[in-house]
């Protein structure tokens, strides 16, 4: 019965056990696949994802790459700049982007002599906005003037971004091109700037930007705006790229355009791919801390002391022996034979007499005479005079029993 039990709570431990392997061995397969990461994610593998490019720099011997899934406002403090580094956000949305554009994070990235490149995803902002767009122009009649910023409004910024805050001087606003006849054609976006780049790219995106300060320089501009410029003030760069796709697999694949990206890259010796404006973010957990400090040995450990001592209550590791059980109901008495087993150990046959008068005169009642009580003792001496061969104990005690049973009657 017992090795029963033990055999099943093995296969249970063993079935408990593969089972973890198939789910780990389950999630293995989706993480290589990379879909479970967001488009534009250095770890995703398909054609939405910037994995190639990764492993590409990786390879160069000069260049190293890294990946930040903390806060970006530790960038600067944790890592100081003593290398060129550039930090790539690719696939942002107009909110994301707005929000990095005033963060205190990159304000002092900047002016710690960094390079940032911001590149927005252009395929989910174009189907998004044309339904938004699709939707507002069957309900609601914009008026005419503002349909499209003026020229003025592309080369002038905004006076404050909140609350009396004046906004940054790398700050602009990002816009969808008006004309939307053929939304899925590529465009052919023009250099310029006098910089040794392709005269002429094509562009993936209808997003381009306006509301930029003088500073921006302008890189590639399609017919509604600008979709690439360049922004530097001392050793600090920022790029602003309207179409993500030059950084994805599928760029890379089917169309890659190595001097430009050289040209995003600038002379950096460091590359960060950025997941945290994705939404990959890392936590301390106790587990990243038990990796970290390789506790690993320590908590299985433990985990076997819990296993063995669960199946020590729940099965003991001697079997029973139903000889023991009945020879333990055996032995079991009342308390008068086990104080008559007692004085057999620990008094000697001839000297029990003895013995019990001695603790009987420290105790002895008033109501005896004293003659009574020197009866006894000459019964008991003379009793121990004899022999231990002639001696009768029996006898000597009933005589005693009748001395002392004698009470004295009081009047």
């Amino acid at each position: 019965m017992l090795n029963r039990a033990r055999t099943q709570l093995l296969l249970l431990a063993l079935l408990f056990f593969f089972s973890a392997l198939f789910l780990v061995w389950i999630l293995n397969l989706r993480f290589e696949a990379g879909d479970v990461y967001p488009a534009y994610s250095s770890f995703r593998v398909d054609p939405q994802g910037c994995k190639a490019l990764y492993e590409s720099l990786e390879r160069i011997p000069c260049v190293q790459v890294e990946r930040n899934s903390k806060s970006l406002k530790y960038l600067a403090v944790d890592k100081p700049l003593n290398k060129k580094r550039i930090v790539l956000l690719a696939g942002m949305g107009p909110l994301e982007l707005d929000q990095t554009l005033k963060s205190g994070w990159l304000r002092d990235y900047l002016h710690a002599g960094g390079h940032v490149l911001l590149a927005l995803k252009p395929h989910l902002e174009r189907s998004f906005m044309w339904e938004m767009e699709s939707d507002s122009d069957a309900e609601v009649e914009v008026p005419a003037e503002e349909e499209q910023p003026t020229e003025e409004e592309k080369t002038a910024p905004t006076e404050s971004c909140a609350a009396g805050q004046p906004l940054p001087d790398w700050y602009f606003r990002s816009d969808f091109e008006p004309s939307r006849e053929q939304p899925a054609q590529p465009h052919t976006a023009k250099l310029g700037a006098d910089i040794s780049l392709a005269e002429t790219q094509s562009w993936h995106s209808g997003l381009f930007f306006h509301s930029y300060s003088e500073h921006w320089r302008p890189v590639y501009e399609i017919e509604a705006g600008t979709v690439c410029m360049e922004w530097i003030q001392g050793e600090g760069r920022l790029i602003a790229l309207s179409d993500a796709y030059f950084l994805s697999n599928e760029s890379l694949w089917k169309d890659k355009q190595t001097d430009f990206l050289i040209w995003l890259l600038g002379n950096c010796s460091v590359v960060v791919f950025d997941e945290t404006h994705l939404g990959v973010v890392s936590k301390t957990h106790i587990s990243d801390l038990v990796f970290r400090y390789r506790f690993q040995g320590i908590v299985v450990g433990f985990l076997l002391l819990g296993v063995l001592f669960l199946w020590k209550n729940g099965s003991p590791l001697i079997p029973p022996s139903d000889h023991g059980r009945e020879q333990v109901k055996s032995v079991g008495r009342d308390v008068t034979s086990g104080l008559v087993n007692m004085l057999k150990r620990s008094i000697p046959k001839e000297e029990i007499l003895g013995a019990c008068f001695q603790e009987w005169e420290k105790t002895v009642p008033a109501y005896h005479k004293k003659s009574q009580v020197e009866k006894v003792r000459c019964i008991v001496e003379a009793e121990n005079e004899r022999s231990w061969k002639d001696r009768d104990t029996r006898k000597a005690y009933h005589r005693i029993q009748q001395i002392i049973s004698k009470r004295r009657v009081t009047r």
